[in-house]
Protein backbone atom coordinates (compact mmCIF):
# COMPACT_ATOMS: atom_id res chain seq x y z
CA UNK A 1 0.00 0.00 0.00
CA UNK A 2 1.13 3.44 -0.72
CA UNK A 3 1.54 5.22 2.59
CA UNK A 4 -0.13 8.91 3.47
CA UNK A 5 3.45 10.37 4.14
CA UNK A 6 4.18 9.41 0.49
CA UNK A 7 1.62 10.81 -1.01
CA UNK A 8 2.10 14.30 1.24
CA UNK A 9 5.65 14.12 -0.13
CA UNK A 10 4.58 13.91 -3.63
CA UNK A 11 1.92 17.28 -3.44
CA UNK A 12 4.28 18.68 -1.67
CA UNK A 13 6.74 18.37 -4.25
CA UNK A 14 4.65 19.64 -6.82
CA UNK A 15 4.17 22.77 -4.90
CA UNK A 16 7.61 23.58 -4.17
CA UNK A 17 8.30 23.30 -8.10
CA UNK A 18 5.27 25.65 -8.90
CA UNK A 19 6.70 27.77 -5.86
CA UNK A 20 10.01 28.14 -7.54
CA UNK A 21 9.16 29.10 -10.85
CA UNK A 22 7.01 26.86 -12.59
CA UNK A 23 11.19 25.13 -11.77
CA UNK A 24 12.10 26.38 -14.98
CA UNK A 25 15.56 27.17 -14.33
CA UNK A 26 18.76 24.69 -13.85
CA UNK A 27 19.08 25.29 -10.02
CA UNK A 28 15.57 24.02 -9.44
CA UNK A 29 15.84 20.85 -11.24
CA UNK A 30 18.99 20.00 -10.04
CA UNK A 31 17.73 20.86 -6.18
CA UNK A 32 14.55 19.48 -6.38
CA UNK A 33 15.23 16.57 -9.30
CA UNK A 34 17.83 15.18 -6.33
CA UNK A 35 15.72 15.42 -3.64
CA UNK A 36 13.14 13.05 -5.82
CA UNK A 37 15.62 10.80 -6.70
CA UNK A 38 16.61 10.31 -2.82
CA UNK A 39 12.94 9.87 -2.01
CA UNK A 40 12.40 7.20 -4.65
CA UNK A 41 15.67 5.25 -3.91
CA UNK A 42 14.83 5.22 -0.32
CA UNK A 43 11.18 4.23 -0.80
CA UNK A 44 12.05 1.52 -3.22
CA UNK A 45 14.79 -0.04 -0.53
CA UNK A 46 12.25 0.41 1.91
CA UNK A 47 9.25 -1.95 -0.39
CA UNK A 48 11.65 -3.77 -1.48
CA UNK A 49 12.65 -4.82 1.43
CA UNK A 50 8.73 -5.07 2.82
CA UNK A 51 7.50 -6.95 -0.24
CA UNK A 52 10.33 -8.24 -2.11
CA UNK A 53 9.16 -6.42 -4.93
CA UNK A 54 10.31 -3.12 -6.28
CA UNK A 55 7.36 -0.68 -7.47
CA UNK A 56 7.01 0.73 -10.84
CA UNK A 57 7.24 -2.70 -12.78
CA UNK A 58 5.26 -4.31 -14.24
CA UNK A 59 2.38 -6.73 -13.39
CA UNK A 60 3.30 -10.49 -13.53
CA UNK A 61 1.30 -10.78 -16.50
CA UNK A 62 2.56 -8.19 -18.14
CA UNK A 63 6.27 -8.30 -17.51
CA UNK A 64 8.09 -8.97 -19.83
CA UNK A 65 11.43 -10.70 -19.81
CA UNK A 66 14.01 -13.31 -21.82
CA UNK A 67 11.59 -15.84 -20.78
CA UNK A 68 8.88 -14.48 -23.09
CA UNK A 69 11.58 -14.51 -26.25
CA UNK A 70 12.02 -18.05 -26.08
CA UNK A 71 8.01 -18.75 -25.16
CA UNK A 72 6.31 -20.11 -27.98
CA UNK A 73 9.56 -21.23 -29.81
CA UNK A 74 8.61 -24.70 -30.36
CA UNK A 75 5.48 -23.51 -31.84
CA UNK A 76 6.21 -20.61 -34.17
CA UNK A 77 8.50 -19.35 -36.04
CA UNK A 78 11.23 -17.76 -34.22
CA UNK A 79 12.11 -14.98 -36.04
CA UNK A 80 8.52 -14.03 -35.49
CA UNK A 81 8.26 -14.12 -31.98
CA UNK A 82 11.79 -12.48 -31.03
CA UNK A 83 10.65 -9.21 -33.39
CA UNK A 84 7.07 -9.00 -32.11
CA UNK A 85 8.63 -9.48 -28.22
CA UNK A 86 11.07 -7.23 -29.42
CA UNK A 87 9.10 -4.36 -30.29
CA UNK A 88 7.00 -4.94 -27.23
CA UNK A 89 9.65 -4.30 -25.19
CA UNK A 90 11.36 -1.34 -27.68
CA UNK A 91 8.04 0.76 -27.18
CA UNK A 92 7.35 0.35 -23.46
CA UNK A 93 7.56 3.30 -22.01
CA UNK A 94 10.34 2.41 -19.55
CA UNK A 95 12.56 1.87 -22.70
CA UNK A 96 11.33 4.94 -24.57
CA UNK A 97 12.31 7.14 -21.23
CA UNK A 98 15.55 5.67 -21.09
CA UNK A 99 16.24 5.98 -24.51
CA UNK A 100 15.57 9.61 -24.51
CA UNK A 101 17.90 9.54 -21.72
CA UNK A 102 20.50 7.77 -24.34
CA UNK A 103 19.84 9.94 -27.03
CA UNK A 104 20.10 13.47 -24.65
CA UNK A 105 23.66 12.11 -23.42
CA UNK A 106 24.44 11.34 -27.37
CA UNK A 107 23.89 15.13 -27.86
CA UNK A 108 27.64 15.32 -25.80
CA UNK A 109 29.36 13.42 -28.76
CA UNK A 110 27.40 14.04 -32.23
CA UNK A 111 27.44 17.61 -32.12
CA UNK A 112 27.45 19.47 -29.11
CA UNK A 113 26.97 23.60 -29.04
CA UNK A 114 26.94 23.27 -25.13
CA UNK A 115 27.74 20.46 -23.36
CA UNK A 116 25.59 21.19 -20.16
CA UNK A 117 22.70 21.28 -21.95
CA UNK A 118 22.88 17.81 -22.90
CA UNK A 119 23.57 16.95 -19.47
CA UNK A 120 20.72 18.84 -18.36
CA UNK A 121 18.81 17.24 -21.24
CA UNK A 122 19.38 13.67 -19.51
CA UNK A 123 18.24 15.20 -15.82
CA UNK A 124 15.41 16.23 -17.04
CA UNK A 125 13.90 13.12 -18.70
CA UNK A 126 15.40 10.80 -15.39
CA UNK A 127 13.11 13.52 -13.69
CA UNK A 128 9.94 13.10 -15.57
CA UNK A 129 10.78 9.17 -16.03
CA UNK A 130 10.68 9.09 -11.57
CA UNK A 131 7.78 10.99 -11.93
CA UNK A 132 5.61 8.59 -14.35
CA UNK A 133 7.07 5.41 -12.43
CA UNK A 134 5.46 7.04 -9.20
CA UNK A 135 2.35 7.85 -10.81
CA UNK A 136 2.18 4.54 -12.49
CA UNK A 137 2.58 2.68 -8.62
CA UNK A 138 -0.72 4.88 -8.03
CA UNK A 139 -2.97 3.88 -10.40
CA UNK A 140 -4.47 0.78 -8.58
CA UNK A 141 -5.58 3.34 -5.82
CA UNK A 142 -8.30 5.48 -6.61
CA UNK A 143 -8.60 7.00 -3.26
CA UNK A 144 -4.89 8.38 -3.25
CA UNK A 145 -5.37 9.29 -6.70
CA UNK A 146 -8.76 11.84 -6.03
CA UNK A 147 -6.59 13.32 -2.75
CA UNK A 148 -3.71 14.02 -4.97
CA UNK A 149 -5.13 15.65 -7.77
CA UNK A 150 -7.66 18.10 -4.84
CA UNK A 151 -4.29 18.73 -3.45
CA UNK A 152 -2.87 19.89 -6.36
CA UNK A 153 -6.03 21.90 -7.09
CA UNK A 154 -5.93 23.66 -3.49
CA UNK A 155 -2.00 24.47 -3.83
CA UNK A 156 -3.01 25.68 -7.42
CA UNK A 157 -5.92 28.22 -5.65
CA UNK A 158 -3.66 29.27 -3.40
CA UNK A 159 -0.51 30.02 -5.55
CA UNK A 160 -3.15 32.40 -7.88
CA UNK A 161 -4.69 34.33 -5.01
CA UNK A 162 -0.98 35.12 -3.85
CA UNK A 163 0.08 35.98 -7.34
CA UNK A 164 -3.17 38.52 -7.46
CA UNK A 165 -2.39 40.67 -4.64
CA UNK A 166 -0.55 44.23 -5.48
CA UNK A 167 2.96 43.31 -4.38
CA UNK A 168 3.29 39.88 -5.56
CA UNK A 169 5.98 40.67 -8.00
CA UNK A 170 8.09 41.18 -5.04
CA UNK A 171 8.10 37.35 -4.69
CA UNK A 172 7.88 36.52 -8.58
CA UNK A 173 8.89 37.93 -11.42
CA UNK A 174 5.89 39.36 -13.81
CA UNK A 175 5.88 39.06 -17.29
CA UNK A 176 8.87 41.08 -19.32
CA UNK A 177 8.89 41.96 -22.77
CA UNK A 178 7.05 41.26 -25.08
CA UNK A 179 4.48 39.70 -22.44
CA UNK A 180 4.17 42.48 -20.19
CA UNK A 181 1.22 43.77 -18.62
CA UNK A 182 0.02 39.90 -18.50
CA UNK A 183 -0.69 37.15 -15.84
CA UNK A 184 2.48 34.99 -15.36
CA UNK A 185 1.52 33.15 -11.66
CA UNK A 186 4.76 32.09 -10.24
CA UNK A 187 6.05 31.29 -13.52
CA UNK A 188 7.02 34.54 -15.22
CA UNK A 189 6.20 33.36 -18.80
CA UNK A 190 2.28 34.43 -19.09
CA UNK A 191 1.47 31.63 -21.62
CA UNK A 192 2.82 29.00 -19.62
CA UNK A 193 0.48 30.17 -16.72
CA UNK A 194 -2.51 30.42 -18.72
CA UNK A 195 -2.06 26.54 -19.69
CA UNK A 196 -1.03 25.52 -16.43
CA UNK A 197 -4.27 27.08 -14.59
CA UNK A 198 -6.49 25.36 -17.75
CA UNK A 199 -5.54 22.19 -16.71
CA UNK A 200 -6.78 22.87 -13.31
CA UNK A 201 -10.23 24.15 -14.69
CA UNK A 202 -10.57 20.56 -16.57
CA UNK A 203 -9.83 18.69 -13.28
CA UNK A 204 -12.72 20.67 -12.02
CA UNK A 205 -14.80 19.26 -14.39
CA UNK A 206 -14.42 15.61 -12.71
CA UNK A 207 -17.17 16.17 -10.19
CA UNK A 208 -20.81 15.87 -10.45
CA UNK A 209 -21.25 19.37 -9.06
CA UNK A 210 -19.09 22.26 -10.08
CA UNK A 211 -17.54 24.53 -8.25
CA UNK A 212 -18.20 28.03 -9.13
CA UNK A 213 -16.25 29.64 -6.68
CA UNK A 214 -13.21 28.25 -7.15
CA UNK A 215 -13.59 27.83 -11.49
CA UNK A 216 -13.97 31.71 -11.45
CA UNK A 217 -10.92 32.63 -10.06
CA UNK A 218 -9.18 29.93 -12.17
CA UNK A 219 -10.97 31.30 -15.01
CA UNK A 220 -9.72 34.92 -13.74
CA UNK A 221 -6.20 33.64 -14.25
CA UNK A 222 -6.05 32.59 -17.28
CA UNK A 223 -8.07 35.15 -18.55
CA UNK A 224 -5.60 37.60 -17.11
CA UNK A 225 -2.53 35.50 -18.44
CA UNK A 226 -3.94 36.63 -22.48
CA UNK A 227 -3.05 33.12 -23.23
CA UNK A 228 -5.00 32.23 -26.77
CA UNK A 229 -3.96 28.63 -27.30
CA UNK A 230 -4.59 27.56 -23.78
CA UNK A 231 -8.26 29.79 -23.78
CA UNK A 232 -8.84 28.23 -27.10
CA UNK A 233 -7.92 24.57 -26.52
CA UNK A 234 -9.61 24.80 -23.43
CA UNK A 235 -13.05 25.60 -24.55
CA UNK A 236 -12.74 22.77 -27.17
CA UNK A 237 -11.82 20.13 -24.22
CA UNK A 238 -14.62 21.43 -21.90
CA UNK A 239 -17.35 21.25 -24.98
CA UNK A 240 -15.81 17.55 -24.58
CA UNK A 241 -16.35 17.12 -21.13
CA UNK A 242 -19.99 18.27 -21.01
CA UNK A 243 -21.11 16.45 -23.89
CA UNK A 244 -19.63 13.34 -22.04
CA UNK A 245 -21.61 14.14 -18.55
CA UNK A 246 -24.74 14.46 -20.28
CA UNK A 247 -24.39 11.63 -22.52
CA UNK A 248 -23.65 9.73 -18.93
CA UNK A 249 -26.47 11.09 -17.47
CA UNK A 250 -28.89 10.49 -20.25
CA UNK A 251 -27.50 6.48 -19.87
CA UNK A 252 -28.25 6.40 -16.26
CA UNK A 253 -31.28 8.05 -16.41
CA UNK A 254 -31.10 10.24 -13.80
CA UNK A 255 -31.63 14.02 -13.39
CA UNK A 256 -28.53 15.88 -12.50
CA UNK A 257 -28.09 19.49 -13.07
CA UNK A 258 -25.72 20.59 -16.08
CA UNK A 259 -22.21 21.58 -16.00
CA UNK A 260 -21.96 25.22 -15.47
CA UNK A 261 -18.97 26.76 -16.69
CA UNK A 262 -19.24 30.43 -17.58
CA UNK A 263 -23.12 31.09 -16.72
CA UNK A 264 -23.69 29.69 -13.40
CA UNK A 265 -26.91 27.51 -12.32
CA UNK A 266 -27.69 30.14 -9.77
CA UNK A 267 -30.93 28.36 -8.45
CA UNK A 268 -28.84 25.81 -6.63
CA UNK A 269 -27.00 28.22 -5.30
CA UNK A 270 -27.09 29.63 -1.86
CA UNK A 271 -27.50 33.30 -1.70
CA UNK A 272 -23.68 33.60 0.42
CA UNK A 273 -22.09 31.87 -2.29
CA UNK A 274 -23.82 34.02 -5.19
CA UNK A 275 -22.50 37.12 -3.48
CA UNK A 276 -18.99 35.73 -3.19
CA UNK A 277 -19.06 34.89 -7.47
CA UNK A 278 -20.33 38.52 -7.81
CA UNK A 279 -17.74 39.86 -5.73
CA UNK A 280 -15.30 37.58 -7.67
CA UNK A 281 -16.40 39.13 -10.77
CA UNK A 282 -15.94 42.59 -9.49
CA UNK A 283 -12.24 41.93 -8.91
CA UNK A 284 -12.24 40.13 -12.04
CA UNK A 285 -12.96 43.58 -14.08
CA UNK A 286 -10.70 45.59 -11.87
CA UNK A 287 -7.59 43.03 -12.24
CA UNK A 288 -8.18 43.22 -15.73
CA UNK A 289 -8.43 46.66 -16.52
CA UNK A 290 -6.08 48.22 -13.79
CA UNK A 291 -3.27 45.70 -12.76
CA UNK A 292 -3.26 43.23 -15.91
CA UNK A 293 -3.58 45.63 -18.96
CA UNK A 294 -1.92 43.67 -21.26
CA UNK A 295 -4.02 40.65 -21.50
CA UNK A 296 -7.07 41.76 -23.05
CA UNK A 297 -4.60 43.58 -25.65
CA UNK A 298 -2.59 40.14 -26.69
CA UNK A 299 -5.95 38.03 -25.88
CA UNK A 300 -7.81 39.30 -28.86
CA UNK A 301 -4.45 39.97 -30.78
CA UNK A 302 -5.04 37.09 -33.77
CA UNK A 303 -2.90 38.98 -36.29
CA UNK A 304 -1.22 36.63 -38.81
CA UNK A 305 2.46 38.17 -37.55
CA UNK A 306 2.13 36.24 -34.49
CA UNK A 307 1.63 33.09 -36.21
CA UNK A 308 4.17 33.37 -39.23
CA UNK A 309 6.93 34.19 -36.19
CA UNK A 310 6.50 30.82 -35.00
CA UNK A 311 6.41 29.19 -38.67
CA UNK A 312 10.22 30.70 -38.95
CA UNK A 313 10.76 28.85 -35.34
CA UNK A 314 9.55 25.23 -37.05
CA UNK A 315 11.58 26.12 -40.10
CA UNK A 316 14.28 26.96 -38.44
CA UNK A 317 14.63 24.19 -36.15
CA UNK A 318 14.08 21.70 -39.21
CA UNK A 319 17.13 23.43 -40.63
CA UNK A 320 19.35 23.00 -37.66
CA UNK A 321 18.38 19.31 -36.83
CA UNK A 322 18.71 18.59 -41.15
CA UNK A 323 22.49 20.11 -40.44
CA UNK A 324 23.27 18.27 -37.63
CA UNK A 325 21.86 15.37 -40.01
CA UNK A 326 18.61 14.48 -37.56
CA UNK A 327 21.37 13.49 -34.65
CA UNK A 328 21.10 14.62 -31.26
CA UNK A 329 22.63 17.88 -30.06
CA UNK A 330 23.13 19.11 -27.32
CA UNK A 331 22.26 23.04 -27.07
CA UNK A 332 21.20 22.63 -30.46
CA UNK A 333 18.67 25.36 -29.81
CA UNK A 334 21.88 28.35 -29.11
CA UNK A 335 22.36 27.67 -32.79
CA UNK A 336 18.97 29.71 -33.98
CA UNK A 337 20.67 33.69 -33.62
CA UNK A 338 22.97 32.32 -36.59
CA UNK A 339 20.13 30.69 -38.89
CA UNK A 340 17.01 32.68 -38.36
CA UNK A 341 14.80 32.94 -41.55
CA UNK A 342 13.60 36.64 -40.50
CA UNK A 343 14.69 38.33 -37.31
CA UNK A 344 13.04 37.22 -33.66
CA UNK A 345 13.09 37.58 -30.10
CA UNK A 346 13.47 34.34 -28.72
CA UNK A 347 16.26 31.27 -28.93
CA UNK A 348 13.44 28.74 -27.88
CA UNK A 349 11.76 26.84 -30.42
CA UNK A 350 8.35 27.08 -29.42
CA UNK A 351 7.37 23.51 -30.08
CA UNK A 352 8.10 20.49 -28.27
CA UNK A 353 8.82 18.61 -31.00
CA UNK A 354 11.10 20.65 -32.55
CA UNK A 355 12.79 21.02 -29.18
CA UNK A 356 12.48 16.89 -29.04
CA UNK A 357 13.88 17.13 -32.81
CA UNK A 358 16.88 19.15 -31.76
CA UNK A 359 17.92 17.80 -28.82
CA UNK A 360 17.48 13.82 -28.88
CA UNK A 361 17.14 13.69 -32.65
CA UNK A 362 15.16 12.09 -35.30
CA UNK A 363 15.09 8.50 -33.45
CA UNK A 364 13.60 10.20 -29.97
CA UNK A 365 11.39 12.10 -31.98
CA UNK A 366 10.23 9.12 -33.76
CA UNK A 367 9.85 6.76 -30.51
CA UNK A 368 7.50 10.12 -28.39
CA UNK A 369 5.22 10.08 -31.60
CA UNK A 370 4.02 6.68 -31.79
CA UNK A 371 3.75 6.43 -28.13
CA UNK A 372 2.07 9.64 -28.49
CA UNK A 373 -0.37 8.08 -31.01
CA UNK A 374 -1.08 5.48 -29.43
CA UNK A 375 -2.24 7.16 -26.01
CA UNK A 376 -4.41 9.58 -28.15
CA UNK A 377 -6.22 6.76 -29.57
CA UNK A 378 -6.64 5.20 -26.27
CA UNK A 379 -8.10 8.87 -24.86
CA UNK A 380 -10.74 8.45 -27.83
CA UNK A 381 -11.96 5.11 -27.08
CA UNK A 382 -11.37 6.43 -22.77
CA UNK A 383 -13.77 9.09 -23.99
CA UNK A 384 -16.28 7.22 -26.28
CA UNK A 385 -16.81 4.12 -23.70
CA UNK A 386 -15.78 5.23 -20.57
CA UNK A 387 -17.65 5.95 -17.37
CA UNK A 388 -14.99 7.29 -14.75
CA UNK A 389 -15.11 11.06 -15.09
CA UNK A 390 -11.89 11.42 -13.46
CA UNK A 391 -10.24 9.20 -15.41
CA UNK A 392 -11.98 11.39 -18.12
CA UNK A 393 -10.68 14.42 -17.31
CA UNK A 394 -7.04 13.09 -15.83
CA UNK A 395 -6.50 12.71 -19.88
CA UNK A 396 -7.96 15.57 -21.43
CA UNK A 397 -5.49 17.17 -19.43
CA UNK A 398 -2.76 15.00 -20.92
CA UNK A 399 -4.21 15.61 -24.42
CA UNK A 400 -4.27 19.15 -23.22
CA UNK A 401 -0.94 19.76 -22.06
CA UNK A 402 0.29 17.75 -25.28
CA UNK A 403 -1.18 19.57 -27.86
CA UNK A 404 -0.37 23.00 -25.95
CA UNK A 405 3.09 22.08 -26.40
CA UNK A 406 3.42 21.77 -30.16
CA UNK A 407 2.84 25.19 -30.50
CA UNK A 408 4.91 26.87 -27.28
CA UNK A 409 7.39 26.39 -24.83
CA UNK A 410 5.44 25.05 -21.71
CA UNK A 411 6.94 22.03 -21.40
CA UNK A 412 9.96 23.40 -20.55
CA UNK A 413 8.65 24.33 -17.35
CA UNK A 414 8.97 21.69 -14.98
CA UNK A 415 5.90 21.80 -13.03
CA UNK A 416 3.96 21.43 -16.39
CA UNK A 417 6.14 18.17 -17.56
CA UNK A 418 5.79 16.57 -14.01
CA UNK A 419 1.89 17.02 -13.97
CA UNK A 420 2.24 15.83 -17.62
CA UNK A 421 3.62 12.44 -16.32
CA UNK A 422 2.13 11.65 -13.40
CA UNK A 423 -0.90 11.92 -15.06
CA UNK A 424 0.28 9.42 -17.84
CA UNK A 425 1.65 7.58 -15.19
CA UNK A 426 -1.86 7.09 -13.02
CA UNK A 427 -3.63 6.40 -16.18
CA UNK A 428 -1.53 4.65 -18.51
CA UNK A 429 -2.71 0.95 -18.94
Amino acid sequence: MTSWKEENILTGFIMLSLICHGMFFLREWLIWGLALLAFTILREVKKHRATGKAIGHESKNERLTFKDFFKGLRFSNPATVIKKKACKLLFSPSAIFILLIIFSLLGLFCNPVRRMHGWFEAWRWLVFFLVYLWGQSLSSFPDIKEKIIDRILLISIIITLISFLPCSELIWASSSLPDQGRFALSFGYANAAGVYLGCQLLLLQRKSKFNSVLGLILLMGLVCSGSRAALGLLLIFILLIKIKREILNYQSDRTVSSLGFIGFNMEDIEKERSRIIILLAVILCWTLNLRFDGSWQHLLNWEIVSWEERLYYYVDSWRIAWNNYFLPSAGGWLAFPFLQTAPYWTLNPHSSLCSILINQGLAGLVLLLIWSVKGFFAYIQELLQGKDMTAICCQTVVVYLGLHSLIDVDLSFGTLGILFWLLVGMYSK
